[in-house]
């Protein structure tokens, strides 16, 4: 039995892709899909190295690998929350500020599409407690609003209209 034409293609394709990795020694996953091979960066390998780099002096290392291998993974995936959530701790144990708030931000918006409302809410503490230690007010008032249940928050936006 002969192969189609574009399988062919295909698996030659993805064979000159996946060969630059493999001489590099990174590993891979190979998947059999439809009898064409598809080659993922394997995240498990990314992760396991980040928690080795889980210590002083190399945090953001760690904290780059994570959000590679949550990068990777995509957002449907349950373990891009832990992994940006882990990434964002490791930022501010190395005194990244910023990019930790912006991680949490991130975490909060992504659970929220997800509907982890209690994923979401804890993220969103996270930024704010980071917002105020940077001194931005402005910012902490709106992750304030944003850690809420939706009724807490229209109840304390309701009652400061009232006030006005």
């Amino acid at each position: 039995m002969s192969a189609r034409p574009h399988t062919l293609w295909l698996t030659v394709a993805i064979g000159l892709i996946a060969a630059p990795a493999a001489a590099s020694g990174q590993e891979t996953l190979a998947l059999d899909v439809d009898a064409s091979t598809v080659v993922i960066p394997h995240t498990a390998t990314m992760v396991a190295e980040a928690v080795t780099l889980e210590r002083p002096g190399h945090y953001l290392e760690a904290a780059e690998l994570y959000e590679a291998a949550a990068s990777i993974l995509g957002n449907g995936d349950p373990d891009v929350l832990k992994y940006l959530t882990r990434a964002g701790l490791l930022c501010y144990y190395a005194g990244e500020l910023e990019r930790a708030r912006q991680l949490f931000e991130e975490v909060g918006i992504r659970a929220s599409d997800l509907g982890d409302i209690p994923v979401a809410r804890v993220a969103y503490e996270r930024a704010l407690n980071i917002a105020i230690e940077q001194g931005d007010m402005p910012r902490a008032a709106t992750l304030y609003l944003k850690s809420l249940p939706d009724e807490e928050r229209d109840e304390l936006l309701e009652r400061r209209r009232r006030r006005q």
